[in-house]
């Protein structure tokens, strides 16, 4: 919900989403709590990102 007013777009919002929740699950030790599947998504948009 931060990132859509800030990008002004609902995607880009979604991707912030995607990016910094497994972030914040490895940041706080609770890494098990998310799958294999957030992990490889939060990673596909970092990527986009950095390659766009």
């Amino acid at each position: 919900m931060v990132g859509n007013p800030f990008s002004w777009s609902i995607a880009d919002g979604i991707a912030v989403g995607f990016i910094s929740y497994p972030a914040l699950k490895l940041l706080t030790g609770r890494w098990r709590e998310a799958s294999v599947l957030v992990y490889a998504l939060g990673i596909l948009f970092v990527l986009r990102y950095l390659l766009l």
